[in-house]
C-alpha cells in the first residue's frame, strides 16, 4: 500500500498546471490597495495614545493607594498596656 509515488507524480501535476496559469488581472494592484489602505489616520493614533496613557496612570495610582495600604497594616501601633492601680485593703480601726 505505497501511494506515495502516485501522490507524488499527481502534486507535480498539479503544481505545474498551475504554475502556468496567469494571475488575474489587477490582482496586484488590489493587493497593494488592501495593504496599503490599511494606514491609521493621526486622531486614531493620537486616540490609542492617550488610551495608553490613561491606563498608566491608572495603573500608577493603583499601586501607590495598594502601597499605602500595606505600609498602614505594616507600621501599625502598638497597643501600650495600661496600668490601673490597684486597690489596697487598708486594715479597719478598731475603737
Amino acid at each position: 500500500m505505497n501511494n506515495r509515488p502516485d501522490l507524488e507524480s499527481r502534486l507535480r501535476a498539479y503544481l505545474s498546471s498551475g504554475a502556468r496559469t496567469q494571475a488575474p488581472s489587477g490582482m496586484e494592484g488590489r493587493i497593494a490597495a488592501r495593504v496599503l489602505g490599511r494606514r491609521y489616520s493621526w486622531a486614531f493614533q493620537l486616540l490609542a495614545a492617550a488610551a495608553v496613557l490613561v491606563l498608566a496612570i491608572g495603573l500608577g495610582v493603583g499601586v501607590s493607594k495598594l502601597r499605602q495600604s500595606n505600609a498602614a497594616l505594616k507600621v501599625s501601633p502598638r497597643p501600650t498596656p495600661i496600668v490601673t492601680p490597684t486597690a489596697s485593703v487598708s486594715p479597719t480601726a478598731t475603737a
